[in-house]
């Protein structure tokens, strides 16, 4: 052994080195400058010889192995900082030939943070920390290789272990940055497709394995998403243009819930993913949605179906194959003119030991107290947003989505979770806020400023929120103490109208409250009628609980009826796949209603909906009127299981009331229950109204009909046969006038010739009884 070399070298931090507990191994690892001479160690556990490659002539320096375990050092004459190379022979597996590769030393190459990037991350301001962390195929001084970056500011050291250095932790420490708690560590050479891991000693001296929070890919390994993986390059060309602005005030918004999984099965791929994207896109596209929403995104575990739980906030969907398959997917949906909206759940994270929780031994990021970072009732952490770093974690995450995706909309998952510290949880289970409350003060201030960062980055992002808790104000502006959120989904809307339909028909007069409630608060919010495999899942009904659920013709009728009803009740649409394909034109012509009658979907007056009756509770029945300044319409729904036929109801205008939908139609498999007459309004009061007309309810059913005033035409002629009936009925009058004089006449002559008949029988009777008398008077 070289003593001079010996005595050079550091022999207590070595030994650091050598049992993986380190956090500063480039004080040791790499060049050191000695005078004139440049001391270079590494350690190499699994080589068998090493030397060093000097400059473009690569002039070779063998170094010596100081400790059995693998640890080498060379003292080389000049003062040489980055240029030389390893070059390592070891043996190869299972007694094959010897390998010998040549790479970069690690620990040559500055990862150290600027002092703009040191101050956003310390400041939880970076907002696109996704570029800072994780694993990144980057280029050094010309050397590529990939940059590591972990948050871990409590462990004592951490490393990158992988198949490259046969997961030894004591191969390539990661170098620890005390102002900001994160290692770094550059690895020349490796490329797209390396798998990893991060490998971390507590504070007590375990040692743990974590995935990285923000990989970009994960591997699910027996039922665990635990190795990371470095993703693709980002070389997906973009075709379709950025969509325009969606005008939330003047058009119609009708989202589809795009089901991922079916999506992205392996058979329904197996023609090639464009293959199988275009056809769902041109079937979204001939429905008319305007909008398409895609849950899942990112790595979630799908079990769970209270409450969203993501596994990782950057990792795709593992059962997408890249993200060129996502970028795709969004890519042909712009290209149809169709925007993209994707889901995001920052209210929690999987309770799982290889993740975030406990990450570098400590609640890094969730709260020390379990009753602050734990729910007990879902089986998931929550984040702690009085972190910087954590905030900055989640927002960088949807802004990522934004930037890299194109996505046009966020939809933020189980927002009441951000806003309660008690939502969901038990007595002792919860702790109030500074002031007693139980409001989460720090989950508020994270979400408004979520909001406030994405609203100034992308102004016309659409933001869009599932908070079912009642909280108000969600879609007031930030400068008048709201949320800012564009739409809100509304929870309470289909809650009241499943559990109405849940009752049997005969009993709903019980439960009519349950169809009205909504009514009064439907301009509280801007809100979005969600009926949403979400909601279906997270309701007190589904629509399995449906009453009638084993008998197909009903449920069918329901089905159909919560569609179209959902198209008529104020509020924009968001609609899961209610219906096989057999029903596609019923889908698409209900689409189609919606869209082309802005009194369906105008928002900005609040006289655009107006009852005509909402108190008929036996009889199970709503009719109202949407109106815009262009047209009016009347819809009846009918929630009884039989048919109002000859039903009078009350319009609001005289004139001509034309059906131009209804669910019962023979063409959507109906009984054809249907007006298929034009209706004429009559002066006949009902409902509070002049004028009324009698109309056709099917059971189960819902249908419109638009009002339609009459022509000039029309009304000249009513107005001749208005004047011919003024005129028979003054005809009429007279000759009754004349029938009652004559009548008159003739009552009177008959009247006077009976008075004279009176008169002469009285004159008679009087003689009579005067000859009577005189008779009398002789005898």
């Amino acid at each position: 052994m070289n003593k001079k070399l010996y005595k050079l070298m550091n022999w207590p931090e070595i030994e650091g080195i050598i049992y993986a507990d380190e956090p500063h191994p480039e004080n040791i690892l790499g060049a050191q400058i000695i005078g004139n001479q440049t001391l270079i160690q590494a350690f190499l556990p699994m080589a068998d010889q090493v030397s060093v490659l000097v400059g473009t002539d690569e002039k070779e320096y063998p170094m010596e192995c100081m400790d059995e375990d693998g640890f080498y050092a060379v003292l080389i004459p000049g003062k040489i900082k980055e240029e030389y190379l390893f070059r390592m022979k070891s043996s190869g597996k299972d007694g094959e030939k010897k390998q010998t590769v040549t790479f970069a030393d690690p620990y040559v190459f500055d990862v150290s943070l600027s002092g703009a990037e040191v101050q956003k991350w310390n400041a939880g301001t970076h907002y696109h920390t996704y570029r800072l962390m994780g694993a990144h195929i980057t280029q050094i001084n010309g050397t590529k290789g990939i940059l590591f970056r972990v948050w871990a500011p409590e462990a004592l050291r951490v490393s990158v272990v992988g198949t490259f250095n046969n997961y030894d932790g004591r191969v390539h420490p990661m170098i620890f940055d005390e102002t900001t708690g994160i290692f770094s560590l550059f690895i020349p050479g490796l490329s797209v497709g390396t798998t990893y891991q991060y490998e971390i000693r507590k504070k007590g001296g375990m040692i743990i394995l974590k995935a990285d929070p923000y990989a970009e890919k994960l591997i699910n390994e027996e039922d665990r998403y635990q190795i990371s993986v470095v993703s693709e390059a980002d070389d997906y060309s973009w075709k379709a243009e950025a969509l325009p602005t969606f005008a939330k005030e003047a058009e119609p918004l009708l989202v589809y819930e795009l089901d991922l999984q079916n999506l992205l099965k392996k058979e329904v791929r197996g023609k090639g993913a464009e293959a199988a994207f275009t056809e769902t896109v041109e079937w979204v596209k001939a429905m008319g949605y305007t909008h398409v929403s895609i849950g899942n995104v990112l790595a979630e575990n799908t079990a769970q179906t209270a409450v969203h739980e993501p596994l990782a906030f950057y990792a795709l969907n593992a059962d997408f194959t890249s993200q060129t398959e996502l970028k795709l997917l969004v890519d042909l949906f712009h290209q149809a003119g169709i925007y993209v909206i994707i889901d995001y759940a920052a209210a929690c994270f999987c309770h799982a030991k290889e993740l975030l929780e406990h990450f570098d031994g400590s609640c890094l990021y969730e709260h020390m107290d379990e009753r602050q970072g734990y729910h007990h009732g879902f089986g998931v952490s929550l984040f702690h947003y009085g972190r910087p770093q954590v905030t900055d974690f989640l927002i960088s995450s949807v802004v990522r989505l934004v930037e890299q995706f194109r996505a046009d909309g966020i939809r933020f998952c189980d927002t009441s979770f951000l806003l309660y510290l008690d939502y969901g949880k038990h007595d002792g289970e919860w702790l109030p806020n500074m002031y007693g409350g139980t409001e989460n003060l720090e989950g508020i201030e994270f979400l408004k400023h979520s909001i406030s960062i994405l609203k100034k980055k992308f102004p016309n992002l659409m933001l869009i929120t599932d908070e079912f808790s009642g909280w108000r104000n969600m879609t007031q502006p930030l400068d008048q103490e709201g949320f800012g959120f564009d739409w809100k989904w509304n929870y309470a809307y289909t809650n009241e109208l499943l559990r109405y339909l849940a009752v049997n028909p005969v009993n709903r007069s019980n439960y009519h409250q349950e169809l009205t409630m909504s009514y009064l608060y439907r301009y509280l919010e801007r809100f979005m009628l969600s009926v949403s495999k979400d909601y279906m899942q997270k309701s007190e009904c589904s629509l399995e609980q449906l009453y009638g659920q084993d008998n197909e013709k009903l449920m069918l009728s329901q089905k159909k009826m919560i569609y179209a009803y959902s198209m008529v009740h104020p509020g924009s649409k968001y609609f899961m796949q209610l219906f096989d394909h057999t029903y596609d034109e019923f889908v698409r012509d209900c689409n189609a209603l919606y869209l082309t009658h802005p009194a369906l979907w105008h928002f900005d007056e609040e006289d655009n909906f107006e009852w005509i009756n909402s108190i008929s509770a036996n009889e199970c029945v709503l009719v109202f009127m949407r109106k815009s300044k262009e047209e009016t319409l009347l819809v009846t729904v009918n929630f009884a299981n039989c048919a109002w036929e000859n039903h009078k109801i009350g319009v609001p205008f005289d004139g001509k009331y034309r059906e131009i939908f209804s669910t019962d139609n023979r063409k959507y498999l109906g009984d054809g229950q249907c007006n298929t007459r034009i209706l004429k309004s009559k002066k006949d009061e009902c409902d509070m109204r002049e004028n009324s007309i009698r109309v056709t309810m099917a059971p189960l059913s819902v249908s419109v009909l638009t009002y339609v005033p009459y022509t000039e035409k029309e009304l000249e002629q009513m107005r001749l046969k208005e004047q011919e009936r003024l005129k028979k009925q003054e005809e009429a009058r007279k000759k009754k006038e004349k029938l009652k004089k004559e009548k008159a006449k003739i009552r009177a002559s008959l009247k006077e010739e009976l008075a004279k008949k009176i008169a002469k029988a009285e004159e008679e009777i009087a003689m009579v009884s005067e000859y009577k008398k005189g008779k009398g008077k002789k005898e």
